[in-house]
């Protein structure tokens, strides 16, 4: 028993199945019984009687009851929509001897007719059977399936009952039922919107059974167009694949669009898991199951198809995506589905193999692909044709081939199970995926220009590629249709970060740095930590994500906001195997935000703030002192602009400067707001009086070259900072995605199936929660302050390097503030912190310095700290 049903399964001499639903019950009622503890008489919706016996402890059967009590009563409200539910259902009308209330909103058969011969088909001996059958064991969502039950499916189902069937069989029935009003409410929600999938559906509704009447006329295209738009849109993960329109096509014409639709639903999510993906990697799956019964069944014919070089999957593979509808004729067709949708999968290796083995002698002689072929396709053009053409038996002589290869599924292949299939498809399931992945990656690696990356490492690239764009996807739920092959913004700076260290901003990432730093020697302390950890720790983050913003456009030849394989390939090689004066260009157009040519005073800041960010994982300090002597350098031979001239050009970018993004304006208004009013005040009156500087391309060079440091960082340090290197237990996970895919997908529908049960129950414990204690206090207490300790010397920027400027007597008050830090924030290593202290306050002083020269010399005392969300050209 579960929130919603009731379901016993007997697999004894008398098999027995039922699964009934909680709001189909009338009445329960506990009954006397001598051969059990408790007896239940319970009472269906269509008052037939079920009596079931438990058979355990007491208490057991106590709990059981109350439980049964406590469901019953929160399924009222499904109860109240079940009776317009019914109305939908044909065996309904059937029973009330009222067959024409349901052809309203039915099959297309019921307009176009039937495929086949109904006199033939013996359609009315079978609709009395099956209306002998409900009233016996229930009908429609109370039917109990019993030994007769698969019998009558077997011999084939009535046209105007096979529809409502293939529900009860598959589930879908069960799923309709529960989702009142859903189909429709999913057309509505997206009608007018368009999608790639929606484009693919388009382009097959046409090719969809063209042989039948109703696929001729709009009424039948329209119908299929509504199904399949109606399961992209409710499964944007796999969309739309071609032969879903095949099955879908043949399903409309037994089943109204929501019934198809929700049968839709079960095939392609449970019976037929993966068969319909980009990949089709399922039904290449049973493909390789088929191949191994085949060998351990027919081992002659087996060795024959190998020794010719045969494929198998070239005849079988269209079989099992069309479950057969494309290649017997369709009467024989919907037999095979009557059966499948009943015992599931098995049915469609039985049913080959008996194809195999009554061809048997004539696939023996084929020496190709063409011949075997011929022959397959000749056999099913004969399955009307008798059996035992020369037979005196008249009975044998009525046997159908079609019969004769339904007897030689069921009886000579019996062994093949649902649980064989299922332990065949658990071992041979890596192994095929790993085959799609590598032919797949081999596909498209052979379309891209590498450039000057080796085999390998174009491999590791685009293994990294598809893993950021896996996982992105993942974690946004689901994406946008036509961006499966396309890094954005989001998944660029997932994928840069995989392959360079600096590039990692994610939050869980720089928290996790902030801890090494914090374990690891006071040479990695930044001086101040104490009160600016998360201020630094978020600059830090702001200033890398747009480093990797601009390297994003950089790298966007088209302008298209997604980077293809193509185009990250340029741009990594750019960068990899360019020269120094390559990179050197890189990181001027970069932060050449205006495009004029130079970098003027915050353009050159921004660039320090860079290096600051990309450098921070270095060891030692020797980088700070490469960034301070570039400021010095980039001021001292920067071009001076006359103020009249600076105002020209702030107008003329005026417009510009509209463009920037939500975090640049966020960040300047937070910067503005630490600044102080006063200080802005200040700013504004001494910026009308500061010539502006410019440093061209040639400008910057010269001060590159002349710090050993960024000399050798832009010559071959950035260069090897990415790493294309393959760890052996990464390669191992990276060929399942597919599966993983498919396996996410389920695990979203089946969370939200249960989200509503969870809700209730967390609802039921909110008032218990709120008295509980609340934990972790000390805890936060103490990581609050042991964190400023842990943060690095390599997150100090140039905006803290500006800082030391406006403080007056830099070294004397900040010797001061630490006398003044509380005792609780003392590291125990007091005296190597000292001496790095020590060490920062040389190194600030000497910037101080020169700034004061600087401004001295007419360079102005403007503020150079630069927050890490300044707008291009703002002071």
């Amino acid at each position: 028993m579960s929130e919603s049903f009731l379901c016993f399964i007997c697999t004894e001499a008398a098999p027995c199945m039922l699964a009934l639903p909680l709001y189909t019950i009338r009445r329960v009622e506990r009954m006397n019984s001598r051969t059990a503890m408790y007896a239940l008489n319970i009472l269906t919706w269509h008052q037939m009687r079920v009596v079931f016996r438990l058979n355990g402890p007491r208490t057991q059967c106590e709990k059981f009851c109350t439980t049964l009590k406590t469901n019953l009563k929160l399924q009222v409200r499904a109860m109240r929509s079940l009776k317009p539910f019914l109305a939908t259902c044909f065996s309904e009308a059937l029973l009330a001897d009222r067959p024409d209330v349901a052809e309203k909103d039915s099959g297309l058969g019921w307009i176009f007719e039937f495929p086949g011969d109904p006199k033939k088909l013996k359609n009315k001996s079978k609709t009395k059977l099956w209306l002998q059958y409900f009233k016996d064991n229930g009908r429609n969502l109370t039917v109990t399936k019993v030994t007769t039950f698969p019998k009558l499916i077997r011999v084939g189902l009535p046209n105007k009952l096979r529809g409502e069937i293939w529900e009860v069989c598959s589930g879908s029935l069960y799923l309709r039922s529960m989702h009142p009003g859903e189909y429709a409410k999913i057309l509505k929600d997206n009608e007018g919107k368009t999608s790639l999938s929606l484009e693919e559906i388009e382009k097959d509704l046409n090719r969809s059974l063209p042989e039948y009447e109703a696929y001729q006329a709009n009424q039948g295209i329209n119908r299929l167009r509504n199904v399949l738009s109606a399961y992209a849109w409710k499964n944007p993960d796999l969309g739309y694949c071609q032969a879903m329109n095949i099955v879908t096509s043949a399903i409309l014409i037994y089943q109204s669009e929501e019934q198809a639709f929700w049968t839709l639903n079960v095939l392609c999510d449970r019976l037929l898991p993966g068969y319909y993906s980009t990949s089709m990697y399922g039904a290449l799956l049973d493909q390789t199951i088929l191949e191994h019964l085949l060998e351990k069944t027919m081992p002659i014919l087996s060795k024959h198809l190998k020794k010719v070089d045969v494929q198998l999957s070239v005849a079988c593979l269209p079989w099992f995506l069309s479950l057969f509808i494309n290649s017997m004729p369709l009467v024989y067709a919907f037999r095979v589905l009557d059966c499948f949708f009943f015992e599931g999968p098995k049915v469609l290796f039985q049913i080959s193999l008996a194809i195999l083995k009554v061809n048997g002698d004539e696939l023996l002689a084929t020496r190709d692909d063409g011949a075997f072929m011929d022959v397959l396709k000749k056999y099913f053009g004969t399955l009307d044709d008798s059996a035992f053409p020369d037979s005196s038996n008249p009975k044998a002589r009525a046997l159908t081939k079609f019969n004769e290869l339904m007897l030689v599924a069921y009886k000579e292949f019996e062994s093949v199970t649902p649980e064989l299939v299922a332990e065949l498809r658990r071992n041979h399931q890596l192994k095929v995926v790993h085959n799609i992945s590598s032919f797949t990656k081999r596909s498209q690696l052979r379309n891209i220009t590498p450039g000057k990356f080796s085999k390998d490492e174009m491999g590791i690239i685009y293994d990294r590629f598809y893993s950021a764009l896996f996982y992105g996807r993942s974690q946004r739920g689901n994406g946008k249709q036509g961006e499966a092959r396309a890094l954005d913004a989001t998944t660029f700076t997932s994928f840069l970060g995989n392959i360079a260290r600096w590039a990692q901003v994610d939050d869980d990432q720089m928290d996790h740095d902030d801890n090494n730093a914090g374990s690891g020697s006071p040479h990695h302390r930044r001086r101040g930590s104490t009160s600016t950890t998360s201020t630094a720790r978020e600059r830090r983050r702001v200033v890398g994500k747009h480093f990797i913003s601009r390297l994003f456009e950089r790298f966007d030849d088209n302008g298209t906001g997604l980077l293809s394989l193509q185009e990250v390939t340029n741009g990594l090689g750019d960068i990899i195997h360019g020269d120094l004066m390559t990179r050197m260009q890189l990181f001027f157009d970069m932060h050449d935000l205006n495009k004029d040519g130079t970098l003027n005073r915050d353009e050159i800041l921004g660039m320090s703030e860079s290096l600051l960010f990309i450098f921070r994982f270095d060891d030692g300090d020797s980088y700070l002192s490469a960034i301070s002597n570039f400021i010095r350098n980039a001021f001292e031979f920067a071009e001076k602009v006359d103020a009249v001239k600076k105002t020209e050009e702030d107008e003329s970018t005026e417009s510009k400067d509209a463009d920037v993004d939500k975090d640049d304006a966020a960040e300047k208004e937070s910067s503005e707001k630490e600044e102080g009013s006063s200080s802005s005040t200040n700013q504004t009156v001494k910026a009308a009086e500061e010539p502006e500087i410019q440093m061209s391309l040639p400008s910057f060079r010269m001060v590159v070259l002349a710090d050993e440091t960024l000399e050798r960082f832009f010559d071959s340090g950035f260069a090897n900072s990415f790493k294309l290197l393959e760890p052996m237990d990464r390669q191992k996970g990276l060929f399942a995605r597919e599966v993983f895919d498919s396996l996410l997908s389920e695990g979203r529908k089946l969370a939200g199936s249960i989200a509503g049960g969870i809700q209730n129950r967390g609802n039921n414990h909110k008032a218990n929660q709120k008295h509980l204690p609340q934990a972790s206090t000390s805890t936060s207490s103490l990581s609050e302050t042991k964190a400023p300790e842990a943060e690095e010397s390599k997150s100090t920027t140039t905006a803290d390097l500006a800082e030391s400027r406006s403080a007056g007597e830099g070294k004397r008050d900040s010797d001061k503030e630490d006398e003044e830090e509380p005792q609780e924030a003392v590291d125990e290593d007091d005296e190597d912190d000292d001496e790095e202290e020590d060490g920062g306050d040389d190194l600030l002083d000497e910037v101080e310095k020169f700034l004061t020269e600087f401004d001295q010399k007419g360079g102005g005392k403007q503020d150079l700290g630069l927050t890490s969300a300044t707008e291009p050209g703002s002071p």
